[in-house]
């Protein structure tokens, strides 16, 4: 059930990244001991789940939400998802956004500068979730993020 997630990508035992799950997904994950989901989409209802902060607290997970626009994405966006991250990484979690389009680039950059993953690593999850250079402020902001992580 779990593998049915839209667009998931399991990074590591402790970290998927995935698109919108359903509830019979969040409950799924739940069993499989995850302990928070973090989603990074605005609440739309054509692809938000109704509830989902609600549904996850119910199961015993802890929720966090930090909304980044699709059109408009920051590099502020990314620093609070990171400085998120940093806090809540020895938590297992869910990570998601509408289609993991978000979430890759938050999530590749974040692993250069925390986990040591290249340019190419990062670039490799990016190309595997989706053709960013069909959204050109999201292509803009990815190269200067990782740009900016291979200065640090």
């Amino acid at each position: 059930m779990v593998h049915d997630i839209k667009s998931l990508r399991i990074i590591s035992e402790s970290v998927w990244t995935a698109g919108q799950p359903s509830k019979t997904e969040l409950v799924a994950l739940h069993e499989l001991g995850f302990a928070l989901v973090m989603n990074i989409a605005p609440i739309d209802p054509r692809y938000s789940l109704p509830n989902e902060q609600e549904l996850v607290q119910s199961l015993g997970m802890r929720y966090v939400h930090q909304p980044v626009s699709f059109q408009n994405p920051t590099i502020a966006d990314f620093e609070l998802f990171a400085a998120t991250l940093d806090e809540l990484r020895s938590e297992r979690m869910l990570i998601h956004c509408a289609a993991n389009y978000r979430v890759s680039v938050f999530y590749g950059v974040y692993a250069m500068s925390a986990l040591g993953w290249s340019a190419q690593q990062c670039q490799a999850l990016i190309g595997d979730v989706w053709n960013i250079e069909e959204f050109p402020v999201w292509d803009a902001l990815a190269r200067k993020l990782m740009a900016l992580q291979e200065q640090a």
